[in-house]
């Protein structure tokens, strides 16, 4: 008997539509397509930098003459179990001058598309979203004065709106009202033993070296890779910000960036990434597979691998 084909699923990552790519006239019915393409020929992509990852461009209209769209996707181990496809990014991309290939199979039948409106930052729902950032942020502070004070010295106080306003000029784009609000309530960690308290054991960056951060990503790439409107929030410590998380400040959501150049999504705003940090302090049973624990009088995410380092779980 032969071989037994293993049946591919294919999935969509939270926040996989970038840059309103969703608004490009045929893309979803492109998706749509590909995503059964997918299912038969995983390995359509090219290899991307890391294992198991690629991506590939496709046009959103039949006959290959549409806008461009840029897919990265994984496939199977190590990032994904046997038999998944999980689309991570879907990007619109210029057409290049010279554009003479085709990814095989996609066909788009001639259906019309209906309109869609461009993404517009809606100033009522940024409101909300400030003052639950400002809540759920209180609620860790809160957690870190009463059981982590090794942590909870590290906080910078908060920004005033001044140094907001210069920030935002370094930066060159508007900031959402939900990062200024983090920043108004705390400027940041100092680099001290206990900063790395976020989840995944990240560090709040400074305001100063969020700014360097986002200029040395855009020195060492071009807009294909970094662009002026993702501003770092988070890094891996204070030492090490080659990897990090940063906010697209036109979507509001969160991605993690890579040394390696890759960039994925993971949270749908910066409220869900706090509250989740809250909720897991508050009730630990809430917690992932990392688990907020106790070092030295610091909050750390763990078990740590080190039975003698002395790191506890936290079990309220």
């Amino acid at each position: 008997m032969g071989s037994e084909v293993v049946p591919v699923m294919v999935e969509m990552a939270d926040g996989a539509w970038q840059d309103e790519a969703d608004t490009v006239t045929g893309a979803r019915r492109t998706l749509e397509h590909l995503c059964r393409e997918l299912a038969v020929n995983p390995r359509l992509g090219t290899d991307g930098p890391l294992p198991s990852l690629y991506h590939l461009r496709i046009s959103a209209a039949e006959g290959g003459r549409g806008p461009l769209l840029e897919v990265a996707y994984a496939y199977g181990p190590p990032t994904l179990p046997e038999g998944t496809v999980r689309i991570n990014a879907v990007r619109p991309v210029e057409r290049p001058v010279a554009f003479d290939y085709e990814v095989p199979g996609i066909a788009l039948p001639e259906v019309p598309e209906p309109p869609q409106s461009p993404l517009v930052r809606d100033p009522a729902m940024e409101a909300i979203a400030a003052r639950q950032v400002t809540e759920a942020w209180q609620r860790i502070a809160g957690w870190l004065a009463e059981h982590a004070p090794g942590s909870y010295r590290t906080l910078l106080p908060g920004a005033g709106e001044e140094e907001i306003g210069r920030a935002e000029e370094a930066f060159g784009v508007e900031l959402r009202e939900d990062l200024k609000a983090l920043w108004r309530l705390c400027a940041g960690v100092r680099d001290e033993p206990g900063a790395g308290f976020l989840a995944e054991n990240r560090s709040l960056l400074p305001i100063g070296e969020s700014v360097r951060v986002q200029q040395r990503q855009l020195g060492f790439a071009d807009e294909e890779l970094w662009r002026p409107e993702w501003i770092p929030v988070c890094s891996f410590n204070t030492h090490d910000t080659t990897c990090g998380l940063y906010m697209d400040m036109g979507t509001g959501h969160l991605y993690a960036w890579t040394r390696f150049g890759e960039c994925r999504p993971e949270h749908d705003s910066l409220t869900t990434y706090l509250e989740e940090i809250a909720d897991a302090l508050e009730v630990p049973l809430l917690a992932g597979p990392a688990k907020p624990g106790l070092l030295r009088g610091a909050l750390m995410w763990g078990p740590t691998g080190d039975p003698d380092d002395g790191w506890e779980p936290f079990t309220g």
